[in-house]
């Protein structure tokens, strides 16, 4: 499911991104949790659509117009997703200077090593 959620915000970087844009994945802890951005240089999103454009079918101004495709459920799905998984998504956006999404997780807890593990052997 994360990787649905990680191809829909990529999807949508490209498709936001005009040729020779850039979209930059970052991802690993921060503090008690752990964060995953997806960042593009592309278009951007007005301040007045940016409230909604995690609700489901909601398409923004430029997605609207003949020939381009999308349903309006991508970002809807990610939240949803990144909800299950006991996270939150946070948007922000400039027009016409791209947008960045932010997926932050709690973090796992530490596994316990395995009774017989050769990398503890206070435990064999």
């Amino acid at each position: 499911m994360l990787r649905q959620a990680l191809g829909n915000l990529v999807s949508n970087a490209l498709e936001a991104s005009a040729s020779g844009g850039s979209i930059r994945l970052a991802g690993g802890p921060q503090g008690e949790r752990w964060v995953l951005t997806v960042a593009d240089s592309g278009c951007g999103i007005a301040p007045e659509a940016l409230t909604h454009v995690l609700d489901r079918f909601y398409r923004t101004g430029q997605f609207n117009r003949p020939g381009r495709w999308g349903t309006g459920l991508g970002l809807a799905i990610v939240q949803s997703i990144t909800r299950l998984h006991g996270g939150e998504v946070s948007l922000e956006s400039e027009v016409g200077r791209g947008t960045t999404v932010t997926l932050r997780f709690p973090a796992l807890p530490e596994p316990e090593p395995a009774v017989n593990d050769p990398a503890h052997p206070a435990l064999v």
